[in-house]
């Protein structure tokens, strides 16, 4: 049911997503589920187009009743057959509630996990000596004073926070916290009505993280603001990265008239993918829902927000997004989702958004298993990439390299397979014959019984399968995560001895391009899949030409690119007399700029050309191979 994605992202950015540090989560002590989930979670926003649907306490609320008793029941179930695949609940509907209530939403949290639901918690935390978390007089003066004294506020903050602490220990399984949301708007205490500055909500978020993180290992920290028309409010009242595993972005009703557009949620979506990859976080839609009409008034317009995501080339990237409580009193007057005595009309509208195969519910979230390892789950010990099943054979495989460098030719296209660029986690994708460069080129290293790690010979590293599913796309890792997943077998095409299949060792599928278009991903297929789209040759190459970077190394050195930075007039590219290059210029999302095919003179272009500043990407290609460097304007 997932889509992965294929758009080019280049090697030069400010910061490189996927190669994770040791300590991928803020709290280096958190559990290893906790590390799971924050793994899969990358996963899902970075890897495919599919994004979680989730909703506030949907299996302890329903519409029109109120409550909800059995925790494998909610509205969303009854319409369209299937839970959503994230549970958002609120600390202060255990705290401030009954006894009765407190236990609806723990076996609410418990069967969500069960289901392998995502679990997620915010905090309308009230006042001290209030009923209310909303900005008051009584209440201006609370964030100044926890943070700037050490007295009865800052006891009162750290006892309400011992109560949340002990809700996610008695539960004791991963949760994402999301403390003193929509912090740049002026309704809540913590907000900006309230007496201090933005250095002073920020100081109280990191006090609260630290906090928490003490005294509990089960914890990933979401961090998000409100949506505003400040062009700076993301940056603003960040954290730091050292407090934030997730950020996201609240936004309602968008599409209605006189209200936000659909293009600027997107927009806006956008800039939070951005952000995070910039930041190593994991970027999600934390709240949206339509206020202004009903389910009824708009019957589609859950599907027109998943449709406009779609729409854009980086939008989708976001884990997952969620919505409020269907319940039946305060605001709005009418539920969220269509619930089972909603016209069918309505009910047929939102199953067209539940059916879409980029919205994935609680049947997805169950299949992906959320809390088992994955691709970019920070291990603590053993099997670092995530595949869990190591390199336990025993022989010491990866002591042999041969001498022999081939590159790897498509049967069906005549295209070769390359390393995209040196990061860890890149794709490997198919690229024209005539191409000659060193990420072309590839050695075999023995592993035991005729099994062999490929090794690309421009930067060392294996290419593996990024997961077991069907589709997943081949990636490349470091040589030290060998294991099962690295290894592979020649599988001789019957009748063409020259030809073979590539078998991986951990998933008994073979490898073939997604098409065979130039930059096609390469990707895993099961052992049916036996045309010539799935048979390969290795071609040997001239010992003479492979080692290091060849001919176009020496040629970039001889480019002059200059101003770099750019301010204002031309960007001026001297280039080595009788040397011919395609020059492409790329922003950080991989969007192409400005692109000329075989510049061998002197070439000048206008800084109109580059829509704004920061920090671009140009790529020289020759037939030699692909070099690239970093621009920046200003």
């Amino acid at each position: 049911m997932t889509i992965f994605k294929t758009i080019k992202i280049f090697v030069l950015l400010c910061t490189i997503f996927v190669s994770t540090s040791t300590q991928a989560q803020i709290d280096s002590s958190a559990t290893q589920l906790v590390k799971n989930l924050y793994g899969n979670l990358k996963e899902v926003a970075w890897n495919e187009k599919g994004v979680l649907f989730g909703q506030e306490h949907f299996n302890s609320f329903a519409y029109p009743l109120g409550t909800r008793e059995d925790p494998n029941t909610s509205d969303c179930k009854d319409v369209t057959g299937k839970h959503p695949g994230v549970l958002g609940q609120d600390f202060n509907f255990y705290i401030n509630n009954s006894p009765n209530e407190y236990r609806r939403h723990l076996a609410a949290a418990r069967k969500a996990y069960e289901l392998g639901c995502v679990v997620t918690f915010d905090f309308h935390l009230s006042g001290k000596d209030t009923d209310t978390y909303k900005y008051t007089e009584l209440s201006k003066n609370l964030m100044f004073d926890i943070v700037n004294s050490e007295g009865a506020e800052r006891e009162w903050l750290e006892n309400e926070l011992d109560k949340a602490i002990s809700i996610v220990n008695e539960l004791d399984f991963p949760i994402v916290v999301r403390l003193f949301h929509e912090m740049n708007g002026d309704w809540f205490w913590w907000g900006t009505k309230a007496k201090g500055d933005v250095q002073t909500f920020i100081d109280l978020y990191k006090f609260s993280v630290d906090y928490m993180k003490a005294r509990t290992d089960n914890v990933l920290f979401a961090w998000s603001p409100n949506f505003d028309t400040k062009p700076d409010y993301f940056e603003e009242y960040y954290p730091g990265d050292d407090y934030a595993d997730v950020v996201g972005l609240d936004f309602y009703d968008q599409g209605n008239s006189g209200y936000e557009s659909f293009e600027t949620m997107t927009i806006e979506l956008e800039r939070v993918s951005d952000f995070a990859w910039n930041h190593n976080k994991i970027p999600v839609f934390s709240e949206t829902g339509n206020r202004v009409k009903s389910p009824d008034a708009y019957p589609l317009w859950w599907y027109n927000v998943q449709s406009s995501i779609q729409s854009s080339n980086r939008a989708f990237k976001i884990a997952w997004m969620l919505t409020w409580i269907n319940q039946d009193w305060g605001h709005p007057p009418f539920p969220y989702v269509a619930y089972n005595e909603s016209p069918e009309v309505t009910k047929n509208a939102f199953n067209k958004f539940v059916d879409m195969n980029t919205t994935l519910m609680q049947p997805d979230v169950e299949s992906i298993n959320m809390y088992d390892s994955s691709l970019f789950t920070d291990k603590a010990t053993g099997d670092q990439d995530g595949d869990q099943d190591g390199d336990q054979d025993g022989d010491q495989d990866g002591d042999i390299t041969s001498t022999e460098v081939f590159f790897i030719v498509n049967r069906e296209t005549g295209k070769k397979i390359r390393t995209r660029s040196n990061i860890d986690g890149d794709n490997i994708e198919l690229v024209p014959a005539s191409w000659a460069g060193t990420p072309t080129k590839w050695q075999k290293v023995n592993a035991e019984n005729g099994y062999f790690h490929l090794k690309n010979v421009d930067n060392g590293m294996y290419f593996r399968p990024a997961s077991r599913d069907n589709g997943s796309l081949l990636v490349q890792r470091p040589s030290f995560y060998k294991g099962d997943s690295t290894k592979w077998i020649e599988i001789e095409v019957s009748g063409s001895p020259n030809y073979f299949y590539l078998l991986n060792k951990a998933t008994g599928s073979y490898f073939r391009p997604e098409t065979g278009d130039t930059y096609s991903p390469i990707i895993q297929r099961p052992t049916t899949y036996s045309g010539t789209f799935t048979q390969w040759q290795f071609i040997p190459v001239n010992p003479t030409t492979t080692l290091g970077k060849v001919a176009l190394k020496g040629q970039i050195n001889e480019i002059s690119i200059y101003p770099n930075p750019l301010d204002d007039g031309n960007l001026s590219f001297q280039i080595p007399t009788g040397k011919s290059f395609d020059i492409t210029i790329f922003d950080q999302q991989g969007r192409v700029i400005y692109s000329v095919q075989k510049v061998n003179n002197n070439l000048k272009i206008n800084r109109s050309v580059l829509p704004s500043s920061g920090l671009y990407i140009i790529e020289f290609t020759s037939e030699d191979g692909i070099e690239q460097r970093k621009l920046v304007v200003e």
